[in-house]
């Protein structure tokens, strides 16, 4: 890290000092996909960064505080050095003043790097490793020493045949090979990159018109804005969505799981309109229909106890 640059933030300089004004034509960029190599050296300091905090300082951290430094630099682009205060984020303000200072760019492209990387942080959440990405990065950067290389292919080789994964993919997630991907998963992780890239109101929107089709960015986005205390905002995109796709049992089930601690009340509405969809299930057996009204119903006696 450049000391320099970490004086000058910490003097009154911010990010955006370093940044380069929008233009109409960069603002149509949606995402990074398949322009990893272009943006590589803001890329590489942000993840290298990540990975040498943790390999030097701090094998503690998670992907989830990993996640919330990176949401708050991007959010806080004007403020100067003093603003922050998690170790991670003071260890890569110098390097990311150097970088934008060696290779301007403009504050949309900026915003787009930070995106990218939260998009590939959350594409290795399914691993059930609190430091999934922190690991892989380490390993993709060739930080690790041989024999921790080792064990991290271990543990990924295990973690395959747990999942049923093939040979294939496994040594795909560990590159040792390049599997050509179908049109249609090109397609989804263009999506999915895209759709990190939104702003809020964007990815209301398009919950809003593709939820069914997009099950898994509406849970997604959903955690997301639990953990941001965003309660509002999850109201808005439950309504938007259960406006549109109600009779979906399990989008009301789905809901109100997520407003069990935020909102009894807004729980408990969503669970008495998945009640009422159960009836109407196809295919389910009586007795199946009765076991998940059920387990609706208690439910439902859990806010009530919520409100005492």
């Amino acid at each position: 890290m450049n000391s320099n640059n970490t004086d000058h933030l910490n003097a009154g300089v911010s990010l955006s000092d370093f940044l380069e004004p929008d233009t109409p034509e960069i603002k149509q960029i949606r995402s990074l996909q398949d322009k990893e190599e272009e943006y590589s050296q803001h890329l590489g300091t942000i993840e290298g960064g990540i990975a040498l905090y943790y390999y030097e300082h701090d094998n503690t951290i998670t992907d989830k505080e990993v996640v919330s430094v990176l949401r708050n630099i991007k959010m806080n682009l004007e403020k100067d050095g003093s603003y922050f205060s998690h170790p991670l984020e003071l260890f890569m303000l110098g390097s990311l003043a150097d970088a934008l200072e060696k290779k301007p760019i403009t504050f949309h492209e900026f915003k787009l790097v930070i995106d990218y990387i939260l998009w590939s942080i959350d594409n290795r959440s399914w691993m059930g490793d609190k430091q999934a990405y922190i690991k892989w990065i380490c390993y993709f950067l060739g930080i690790y020493t041989d024999k921790e290389e080792k064990q991290y292919e271990e543990r990924v080789e295990k973690l395959g045949k747990k999942m049923h994964l093939s040979g294939e993919d496994v040594d795909q997630l560990l590159m040792k090979s390049e599997r050509e991907f179908t049109d249609d998963e090109m397609e989804k992780t263009r999506i999915e990159s895209e759709f990190f890239a939104m702003d809020d109101g964007e990815k209301i929107n398009f919950l809003a018109e593709n939820t069914p089709e997009h099950f898994d960015l509406f849970s997604v986005y959903l955690l997301e804005l639990k953990e941001r205390r965003e309660l509002e905002l999850m109201k808005d995109l439950a309504k938007k969505v259960s406006k549109k796709f109600g009779d979906d049992l399990e989008l009301y089930l789905h809901v109100a799981i997520f407003f069990m601690d935020e909102d009894p009340n807004i729980a408990k509405s969503y669970l008495a309109k998945a009640l009422s969809k159960v009836e109407q299930l196809e295919g389910a057996q009586v007795q199946e229909k009765r076991s998940l009204e059920i387990k609706i119903k208690k439910l439902i006696r859990g806010c009530d106890r919520k409100n005492k």
